[in-house]
């Protein structure tokens, strides 16, 4: 069995986030967000910007607010600053299991939406099948009635093969 082929993305190709997509994966309202991300260029570095301007939030930067959100949940932090600096940093405090509960909530928030995909989908499939049942019906039916008017041919017709 041959083994798939490696896939690397670069860090410049790599999927980004809208604001209201990372607010939403989050879990904060969008005002919060502006404010993570502001905290977050001062500390770090600017975030990219789409060509209208607005910001776009990579996979690790959304994790890193999750970590940031969390901290200051727990109390471990006392203001966003002070957990993007640890974590920058690499403070002690930083390394706590906080991405496990945050991974957990993104798996949790996209077994959701993928339940309510799913559901979407069962009822569209079902909806197709009431569907083609009716069109079978309606062949059948069309097939009975080519049948009716051929055997219901005149004599002439019958005949000479019309």
């Amino acid at each position: 069995m041959t083994e798939p082929p490696e896939i690397t993305i670069e860090k410049q190709d790599a999927p980004t986030l809208t604001p209201s997509e990372a607010a939403k994966r989050v879990g904060i309202k969008g005002a919060m967000l502006r404010r993570y991300a502001s905290t977050y260029e001062d500390v770090f570095e600017p975030l990219p910007r789409d060509e209208r301007g607005s910001r776009r939030f990579s996979v690790d930067v959304v994790q890193r607010f999750l970590t940031v959100r969390d901290l200051l949940r727990s109390n471990a932090v006392t203001s966003t600053r002070e957990g993007f600096e640890q974590l920058r940093d690499g403070t002690p405090d930083a390394s706590i299991a906080v991405p496990l509960s945050a991974q957990g909530e993104m798996l949790q928030r996209l077994s959701e939406e993928v339940g309510a995909a799913l559901r979407s989908s069962n009822m569209h499939l079902v909806s197709l099948e009431h569907e083609t049942k009716q069109l079978r019906e309606e062949v059948e039916q069309l097939r009975k009635e080519i049948e009716e008017a051929r055997t219901r041919r005149g004599f002439f017709a019958r005949l000479f093969g019309r």
